[in-house]
């Protein structure tokens, strides 16, 4: 109800919904060494389907894109060579992590469009959000891009200091403006993870 509120189209909501279920079922997909050509190929074809599915692309270009890599070679064109397993692993997380992060910003730029009112306001007075996104996924049993972003997400969170947020908050403490007091303390990563 939040994205209707906002005025967002229900084919954005579902193009929303998509992508996230896209790079969470991209992280299940999973590479064996194949020993035909010292690259590997998708374990269970089936999980990379569901995945083009979502990202409505084909099957045969996202399992290329994800085991191969195109590079050109003065004289001779472009060669495609294969990728080991854990390059392919890498190439995975690289899409997901990108995937995501286009879609996250994309999301914020609709909700900063559908704030803006239909008539300009002076300089500075326009309005906006801002997201923090301080959650990690600390509750899988194997973690790989999930904790990579929730680590990197936490690092550059730790580099906030108090002052940050109280800066953050200065306009809404205008008269009329009610705001909830917050403390802000450091926050410092699991050194146990």
């Amino acid at each position: 109800d939040a994205l209707l509120n906002l005025k967002f189209k229900q084919e954005d909501i579902d193009f929303i919904w998509r992508v996230v279920a896209g790079v969470l079922h991209l992280g299940n997909v999973q590479f064996d060494e194949d020993p035909t050509n010292d690259g590997s190929k998708v374990a269970d074809p089936s999980v990379l389907e569901w995945v083009c599915q979502l990202f409505a692309v084909s099957y045969k270009d996202l399992a290329k894109a994800l085991t191969t890599r195109d590079i050109s070679v003065p004289g001779e064109g472009t060669k495609t060579i294969p990728l080991n397993r854990e390059t392919a692993l890498a190439a995975r997380d690289a899409l997901a992590k990108s995937t995501y992060e286009k879609m996250f910003l994309w999301l914020i730029e609709k909700v900063n469009e559908s704030m803006r009112p239909a008539k300009p306001q002076s300089r500075g007075k326009e309005r906006y959000i801002a997201i923090l996104d301080i959650f990690g996924f600390e509750i899988f049993e194997l973690n790989r891009f999930e904790q990579f972003a929730s680590t990197m997400q936490m690092k550059s969170f730790n580099n906030f200091s108090p002052s940050t947020f109280s800066t953050w908050n200065k306009p809404n403490t205008k008269p009329k403006i009610s705001t909830q007091s917050t403390s802000i303390s450091r926050i410092r990563p699991n050194a146990s993870k």
